[in-house]
């Protein structure tokens, strides 16, 4: 499967023109071509979870299951032995992207340590989560 665009998470099929879906062994072929025919969902719930590729949504030419276990081909099941991912692109997408990641990394560091006062700690819901579960959060004398 390859697209110009990035993968992202929907329960419509998404994609431009460009979109393609090769087999390589045991020998080239381009199953299809075209137009929203790439589909990725891992949580909305009601839609078929996995990968799924092909200009018919009711019949994908090619599905992988949310596990990554098993895949169809034209409506025959095999069991997924391994999976490829190669992305494309000129260096300068390379390096966009590289920024982007590292300053998603910083985000969460950023995020992951969180101060508050004493005052703030005292009307904040883990604080009483905490005490529900009978854990003493704070000095009482």
């Amino acid at each position: 499967m390859g697209g110009t665009s990035e993968w992202r998470e929907s329960h419509q099929y998404w994609g431009g023109d460009d979109n393609i879906i090769l087999q390589l062994l045991p020998h080239y072929k381009v199953i299809n071509r075209g137009p929203k025919s790439m589909y990725l969902n891992t949580s909305i719930r009601g839609y078929p979870k996995g990968i799924r590729a092909g200009n018919d949504p009711r019949k994908p030419s090619i599905e992988v299951d949310d596990s990554f276990q098993h895949v169809t081909h034209c409506g025959i099941p095999y069991k997924l032995e391994s999976v490829e991912v190669w992305g494309c692109g000129s260096p300068k997408n390379r390096e966009v992207q590289l920024d982007i990641k590292n300053w998603q990394i910083k985000e969460a560091e950023k995020n992951r340590k969180l101060k508050m006062t004493s005052k703030e700690w005292l009307d904040h819901p883990d604080r009483y989560l905490l005490e529900l579960a009978g854990r003493q959060t704070y000095s009482t004398s």
